[in-house]
């Protein structure tokens, strides 16, 4: 359950990213299953492969994705998001715009 659970998060920011029109994408997870999933792609008749299969039907949609693994310890700001999300009903989206200096 929990892995679908990651699975189902990572579709649904990686949809909210190509909603927004990012077509250059690092989907960062810290689920380890997840990741090994995303990096060799590879897909299982369950419920959790329907969902990898999403993801990467989605990526399709990308000029550029990396699937990147990041532990729990290093994720602390997307613990406390979730925390806080407990509290709505709706999905909400935080975007934070990230400038490139040269």
């Amino acid at each position: 359950m929990v892995d679908e659970g990651e699975a189902l998060a990572a579709r649904y920011a990686l949809q909210a990213a190509i909603v927004a029109g990012l077509r250059k994408v690092v989907l960062e997870v810290d689920s380890a299953k997840l990741y090994n999933y995303l990096s060799k792609c590879i897909t299982e008749p369950s419920y959790f492969g329907l969902l990898v299969r999403d993801i990467f039907y989605l990526a399709k949609q990308c000029n550029y994705i990396n699937f990147s693994h990041v532990w729990r310890e290093g994720n602390k700001l997307a613990h406390e998001l979730a925390k806080i999300s407990s509290n709505y009903v709706e999905m909400m989206i935080w975007m934070e715009e990230c400038l490139k200096r040269l």
